[in-house]
């Protein structure tokens, strides 16, 4: 990966472990010397702790489940850097130069996607599409702010964001049940 150039890769005595996206790379080999290393010193940094993943033959088991997994084993907490860390969020806020309420995060994980941007001061947008679940959402804080069926209905959503009225703090004020989005 080229985000690594900069750094020393070994498997010898490091500072840190990462730990991202195994997929058919995952081994009880790879995964018991990953648990050696961590419980040996090294620091564990996830690049994101999202529990499943939807594939093109289904639901399948994410990075969150291995780094629970090894959170459990070593008794140490893993530094989350990727979603649903706030702080991922909020760096990426900065990159934009936009304050957190001009920017929106469109997703189908009410977890990571819609809790995380919330936490950060993110409009949200869920996407039933992907993992987003048919049932209602009982928890406020992965509830998004508008729904989506589709991403496919965010250019015409955007669109009358667009000739939306302002009011004087110059905040579209919709309310998406009138606008029949969720």
């Amino acid at each position: 990966y080229r985000e690594f150039t900069s750094f020393r890769i070994t498997s010898r005595k490091p500072e840190y472990v990462v730990l991202g996206d195994v997929s058919d790379d995952l081994t009880y080999a790879n995964l018991n010397q990953v648990f050696r290393l961590i419980m040996g010193g090294a620091k564990m940094l996830a690049l994101q702790k999202n529990r499943y993943w939807m594939r093109a033959d289904g639901l399948a088991v994410d990075a969150g489940a291995i780094v629970a997994a090894l959170e459990y084993a070593t008794q140490k907490r893993a530094v989350v850097v990727g979603k649903p860390s706030p702080d991922f969020f909020r760096q990426a806020v900065e990159q934009l130069r936009l304050p957190a309420h001009r920017v929106a995060i469109v997703g189908d994980d009410p977890e990571a996607d819609i809790a995380g941007g919330k936490r950060a001061g993110l409009f949200t947008i869920g996407v039933r599409t992907g993992k987003f679940p048919a049932k209602k959402i009982r928890s406020k804080a992965r509830q998004p702010d508008i729904l989506l069926s589709s991403i496919a209905e965010l250019p015409e959503w955007w669109e009358r964001q667009r000739r939306a009225p302002v009011d004087d703090s110059g905040k579209n004020n919709l309310n998406p049940s009138q606008e029949g989005l969720s």
